[in-house]
């Protein structure tokens, strides 16, 4: 349905809050979807074979490598 038939029908104040409700519930969804995955990249920091976190350099998009140790593993899966 176009835009102009909704605010024609249901006035223009209702037609705009309705656009901010689902614009806001779009960025809050977009706002979750990005700390779950800085949560998972975080757990996936620290090395298993020392257990030191956050010291690596990244060798590939997905494949890293630990400064303390050289132990290499994946990011992400």
């Amino acid at each position: 349905m176009e835009p102009a038939d909704t605010i024609a029908r249901i006035g223009f104040r209702r037609w705009h809050e309705r656009q901010l409700l689902e614009c806001h519930a779009w960025l809050v969804t977009g706002i979750l979807c990005v700390l779950a995955v800085v949560v998972r990249i975080g757990e996936h920091a620290t090395c298993r074979s020392c257990g030191t976190y956050g010291r690596f350099e990244v060798i590939s998009p997905s494949h890293v490598r630990c400064r303390a140790c050289a132990n290499e593993w994946r990011l992400i899966d």
